[in-house]
């Protein structure tokens, strides 16, 4: 029973890795003029190549406002990319989003604009993972069954050598 729960909490934690966030991780939130700015970026860690920037436009009230012209851009060194962000590209529909192709890991300075006022953060990209990275649940699942068939066995023998070695049970009339 115990080593159920062990293996149903180690599962748990393993997938919330895996789940995907409306947003992604906060790099910036900022008042600037009338609206508070927020924006978000997936995957975590952020690596060179495509990029979720999501963007949460607020008023003083804290309405969100998802109509407003919004344009996503980055620097670094020479090369410039930029994009408009969407409610049609966002999960959570409270946001705008822009998909990103970054092609170079490194220091990015990052502007998010919202109508007349901007706002502007570092973003730092990793190396991309390698190409076999997307592979790993197909390579890795054979592997598990391996090991779980390996710690079975090993259990089963555990069992069989307690039983050898356990004394009959012998009395009057046995």
């Amino acid at each position: 029973m115990f080593s159920q729960l062990t293996s149903a909490v180690l599962l748990l934690f393993l997938a919330a890795g895996l789940a995907r966030a409306d947003g992604g991780t906060v790099r910036l939130s900022q008042t600037v003029g009338a609206w508070t700015i927020t924006v978000f970026t997936s995957p975590t860690p952020p690596r060179a190549g495509l990029i979720d920037v999501s963007v949460m436009v607020q008023d003083v009230t804290g309405q969100t406002h998802t109509n407003l012209p919004v344009r996503v851009s980055g620097v670094h060194g020479d090369r410039r990319v930029f994009q408009i962000a969407t409610v049609d590209a966002a999960t959570n529909k409270l946001l705008l989003a822009a998909l990103i192709d970054f092609q170079e890991a490194g220091d990015w300075q990052m502007r998010v604009e919202v109508q007349d006022v901007a706002v502007s953060f570092p973003l730092v990209l990793a190396e991309p993972r390698p190409a076999w990275w997307p592979l790993l649940p197909w390579i890795g699942w054979p592997l598990l069954a391996v090991v779980l068939y390996l710690v079975h066995r090993r259990l089963v023998q555990r069992r069989a050598a307690k039983i050898r070695t356990e004394k009959p049970i012998t009395g009057p009339g046995l």
